[in-house]
């Protein structure tokens, strides 16, 4: 799973394509290689020293199912949207607004549109003033 992590944290903010220039770093792939390697042989001969036993190839297949598993709950953790709710939203004190506006497809502030998952100027924390 560490492996296949490793490959879902090369891109942040939103990113979709986890193997775009996966190739053009030779620095992560040689460490990725590497660990890769590290790992069958600390398995397979650690023995004693590391408290392993060699796993057959059907268990090898199992551990490598499980580290796939990892790059499509990725992209589904990648599409949940991380910022707050829009301003229309959030919970405030004083006088309520009337809706006809959001319901006739108008918007006083261009700012508060809806169009995006986060109106300009937010930061995702809610407005508690």
């Amino acid at each position: 799973m560490t492996l296949f992590n490793e490959i879902n944290a090369r891109k942040i903010h939103g990113e979709r394509n986890v193997f775009q220039g996966i190739f053009s770093n030779p620095i992560y792939y040689i460490i990725w290689i590497g660990t890769m390697i590290a790992q069958v042989l600390i398995v397979q001969f650690g023995g004693y020293v590391f408290r392993t036993a060699a796993l057959n190839i059907k268990q090898w297949l199992i551990c490598l199912a499980f580290g796939v598993s990892v790059l499509p709950w990725g992209q589904l953790i990648t599409s949940i949207p991380t910022c707050g709710p829009p301003e229309n939203l959030t919970v405030e004190t004083g006088e309520v607004e009337s809706t006809e506006n959001i319901l006739n497809g108008e918007c006083e502030d261009p700012e508060t549109d809806l169009g995006g998952c986060c109106p300009a100027g937010r930061t995702g924390a809610l407005d508690t003033s």
